[in-house]
């Protein structure tokens, strides 16, 4: 089974932590997370005059990135698991989804919910496997936890 995230919304100060029981990281989450940001396309110069085509000089930077993870849902009775559902769905809903994930504490990861992509449940209602969209729209910006 995964291992628990840590969920934060941001204030004034800072990052502030949100309680948020029974959800974790499911299969191929540290994979998606792990993988490189892409680069913003490259200046360039297609001239006529000259054969190809001509690169600017300049250090690329990184773009935002779309990642899909997939959250395990738990519950030990149906109640618990469908509060646990709700809560998580909130913090989707909410638009913006700050977290860390324990093996990586330093890095925080500010994403922006975009969809659900699939939803499993077991018949006995307490665990859900839940694939969701996501943007990453500036991937430099990872600071915000004391190591």
């Amino acid at each position: 089974m995964g291992k628990q995230l840590r969920f934060y919304r941001e204030t004034g100060t800072g990052l502030e932590e949100i309680e948020m029981a029974g959800i974790e990281m499911g299969k191929g989450f540290m994979s998606a997370i792990g993988v490189s940001a892409p680069l913003k396309d490259y200046v360039t110069n297609s001239n006529d005059m000259r054969a190809g085509i001509q690169y600017c000089q300049f250090t690329p930077k990184q773009d935002e990135r779309q990642l899909t993870l997939t959250f395990y849902i738990k519950g030990s009775t149906q109640e618990e698991y469908e509060t646990n559902k709700n809560a998580f769905y909130a913090m989707l809903y909410g638009g913006d989804v700050i977290l860390a994930v324990p093996s990586r504490r330093s890095e925080v990861y500010r994403l922006k919910y975009k969809s659900g992509v699939s939803y499993d449940e077991t018949r006995n209602g307490c665990f859900s496997q839940y694939a969701a969209k996501f943007t990453e729209p500036d991937p430099t910006n990872r600071a915000g936890l004391p190591v």
